[in-house]
């Protein structure tokens, strides 16, 4: 027989789960505006799961026969932590899975640029194919193609569409937005797919490579830089820039910008900090 003190207890049980229940259904209707007027309703609609689980658990030892009112009703209270594993959990280990098994395509990563960033998908010629996948070996080869014309387009400024003064301050902007776009873009594409094991990255600056960076699958979850570590600088020599990158051992420069504001720079399109932070990952 239920003692009247536990009996108590379960209807007012059954009282906060309804109160649950109609509150997780009522979240995902649109217009429901109840959670954002009582900012402690969302503080009990997550602490009641823990509750929920921790009753559930008192009510299957509270009972010493198999079937019983009581497990009956640890087992209605097991509900929410059910439904959160439904809403939240399952989609998040789906898409783990998906993640993992799918393999890159041109629409895949035409979609990651477009959504990971507006400046790089403008900026980079998506007209051209972006990848090569070696599925047996799991290498997904990446080609980025900055747009030279659209490039210094935007690098004009917003307020009154001038053309931006070619100084130094805008040098070190101009190789921060190739970092952006070259190397931080792709080391983050673990974001839209982690099937490839190894990534190879070609950087070109309208139809010319700059660089080569390699990036390999860490702890799962995360690409990590390798080396060698690609070499591109941004050189002020007099009125007139220079890009200086090595490929295959070998040092190229190409004239970058002319008629600039004289000065005498060198900026690198990765440093000491940037490569520890990409190893890190």
């Amino acid at each position: 027989m239920m003692s009247k003190r536990r009996r108590i207890l379960l209807i007012a049980g059954y009282f906060l789960l309804a109160i649950w229940l109609l509150l997780f259904f009522a979240s995902y209707e649109s217009g429901f505006i109840l959670l954002l007027m009582f900012p402690f309703l969302f503080i009990f609609k997550d602490t009641f799961v823990v509750f929920s689980v921790l009753f559930s658990v008192y009510l299957f030892f509270k009972s010493k026969k198999w079937l019983s009112e009581e497990r009956l009703a640890g087992v209605a209270f097991l509900i929410p932590a059910v439904l959160i594993a439904i809403v939240i959990v399952v989609p998040i280990l789906q898409r783990e899975i998906d993640l993992k098994t799918k393999e890159p395509n041109d629409e895949l990563i035409r979609s990651y640029i477009e959504s990971n960033n507006i400046s790089s998908s403008n900026l980079i010629n998506m007209s051209e194919p972006l990848l090569n996948y070696h599925a047996e070996e799991k290498h997904l080869e990446l080609y980025l193609r900055i747009d030279r014309e659209k490039f210094f387009d935007f690098m004009k400024t917003a307020s009154n569409g001038e053309s931006r003064i070619m100084d130094e301050d805008t040098a070190r902007y101009m190789m921060n937005r190739f970092y952006l776009d070259l190397i931080n873009l792709p080391s983050n594409i673990a974001e839209a797919t982690r099937a490839p094991e190894k990534i190879t990255v070609y950087g070109y600056w309208g139809d010319e490579l700059i660089c080569t960076t390699y990036f390999e699958m860490g702890n799962g979850v995360h690409y990590r830089i390798k080396e060698p570590y690609p070499k591109v600088v941004l050189s002020g020599i007099g009125d007139e820039w220079y890009l200086q990158y090595t490929l295959n051992g070998e040092s190229k420069d190409l004239l970058f910008r002319e008629e600039v504001v004289p000065s005498e720079f060198s900026y690198e399109i990765l440093d000491d900090s940037l490569i520890a932070s990409l190893k890190k990952k």
